[in-house]
């Protein structure tokens, strides 16, 4: 193992209530010697479809190979803004009260609302004696109601955009610990490179102390417009949406309204997805370098083997499939939903995956156990940490509740900024669940339901929800029973079978 050998880590099952894995090491409090506990490193993406990472060669031969992939982890809500509430508090969205990107219903004005900053992954490892920091994209909206130099709780070091342009990885302004500081249109600006530098000196500085470090990097690639560094800008030059048999899909008859009235696309739009498709993996070469040159600063500084990084996504991300348009997130359909999650670190099984059912509400209390803290009782998800050291352990998660909510627009009559809100959020509002097999959706306000056998039908194509009343029945009561649930609850309808 590289670096500094640590303490030898023991991974066992804590069966309490719920049981809920969990994972203890060699210290059982803050109170305990700092210096033996892990530092962590969480690199979240934007809009990285599950695919897409077969394309990061560095993100395959250092993270994939080093460490364990997660095959069935899933956002819970395919929308930025809930998914990183969700994965600061370990709470579904209808908990974190964050339920869309924007508008009345959602972004950071609904996080502040709901004072959901007063306790996250953040404060609770902050207060348990870790030096915190956070790198790039925060919440959608940040820092409106709040001063451009403010720096929620719980973090040490604070790097985050406040205004310009920080989606175009050019001309924007970050809140630098307090101060701001613009960025132009120059190479060395790049958005990307900018934040993995800010993230090297972090661990250098942080690996001088004997006091374990949390980052928290949220890097914008590959989010629209999708715009790749200059030395980036020429790769894939064929590059096209993968021809998948849902790319387009002829046949969308059994389908809900909202999708069935939509027409097959054009050439135009199949030209302009298939530039974007390119763009996307242009835009995430920046940050496979950035990967590896992330752990080779580990490395130098001798930490990398006391160290677990973690690799995600907020959420997915369509291109016509389901002749889905404009491209897009929010919907229930596997590309939106179905999310890379690997882990490097101390005892994690190399080249290893793990078919258990975990989501976004799961990675805050995850963190919170490798860092030898106990999450706070309002937290929904449960730590998957034991599964790290050992990929075969029973998991007693049945079901996982899927959102969506429409974005509610602040203004009336509408602006041409609520128009665009609303076209890049084109499903009505929906619930649902997904399984280790099957995901059922039904949509309220029309009574429309969708069912998918995702072993049987992975593309989902075929809708069973007309045919197959027998399943539709357990699903349906099986998610109405997650609907509002807190915490303890959630747990416990998750572990119930539902055939």
């Amino acid at each position: 193992m590289e670096g500094r050998s640590r303490n030898s880590l023991v991974l066992l099952i804590v069966v309490v209530g719920l049981t809920t894995l969990s994972y203890a090491g060699n210290f059982s409090s803050s109170t305990e010697a700092m210096e033996d506990r892990p530092n962590i490193l969480f690199i979240l993406t934007d809009d990285l479809a599950y695919a897409d990472i077969a394309m990061m060669p560095n993100l395959q031969r250092l993270l994939v190979a080093k460490g364990t992939s997660f095959d069935h982890y899933y956002a819970s809500y395919a929308a930025c803004c809930p998914s990183r509430a969700s994965l600061l508090r370990g709470q579904y969205a209808h908990n974190t009260g964050v339920k869309n990107n924007s508008g009345v219903n959602g972004g950071y004005a609904a996080a502040l609302a709901n004072k959901i900053e007063n306790s996250t992954v953040a404060t609770w490892l902050h207060d348990a004696g870790y030096r915190t920091g956070y790198i790039g994209k925060y919440l959608n909206g940040y820092p409106e109601g709040q001063s451009p130099t403010y720096i929620p709780p719980g973090w040490d070091q604070w790097y985050s955009a406040v205004a310009g342009t920080p989606y175009n990885e050019y001309n924007y302004t970050l809140n630098e610990n307090g101060q701001l500081v613009e960025y132009g249109s120059g190479l060395s600006d790049y958005g990307t490179d900018v934040y993995i530098g800010k993230a090297e000196s972090f661990i250098a500085t942080a690996a001088s102390s004997t006091q374990p470090f949390f980052l928290h990097l949220n890097l914008y690639p590959p989010h629209q417009p999708a715009i790749p560094s200059e030395q980036d800008k020429n790769l894939f030059p064929n590059a096209q949406v993968p021809r998948t048999p849902s790319f387009n899909e002829p046949d969308i008859s059994d389908k809900p309204a909202w999708v069935r009235n939509l027409p097959l696309l054009n050439a135009t739009k199949i030209a302009s997805g298939d530039k974007l498709y390119a763009d996307r993996l242009r835009t995430l070469q920046a940050v496979d370098r950035g990967i590896e040159r992330l752990i080779t600063t580990l490395e130098v500084r001798n930490v990398l083997a006391n160290t677990y990084i973690v690799f995600s996504s907020d959420n997915g991300f369509h291109i016509g499939q389901h002749r889905l348009w404009p491209p897009t997130k929010v919907t229930a359909y596997e590309v939106d939903i179905h999310l890379p999650l690997i882990i490097r670190g101390p005892n994690v099984k190399p080249s290893a995956k793990v078919s258990a059912l975990v989501g976004d509400i799961d990675i805050a209390p995850t963190l919170a156990t490798i860092a030898g803290v106990t999450p706070p009782s309002f937290v929904d998800g449960r730590s998957f940490a034991s599964l790290l050291g050992n990929t075969k352990l029973v998991w007693p998660r049945r079901s996982y509740l899927l959102h969506h909510w429409r974005v509610q627009p602040l203004n009336n009559p509408l602006t041409w900024i609520d128009h665009i809100m609303l076209a890049l959020d084109p499903a009505p509002d929906f619930h649902g669940i997904r399984t280790d097999r099957y995901t059922y959706v039904y949509y309220p306000a029309t009574a429309e339901r969708e069912l998918y056998d995702n072993v049987a039908d992975p593309e989902q194509l075929t809708n069973l929800a007309a045919t197959r009343p027998d399943l539709v029945a357990p699903l349906h009561w099986a998610f109405a029973k997650l609907l509002g649930c807190k915490a303890e609850k959630c747990r416990t309808v998750e572990n119930q079978p539902i055939f």
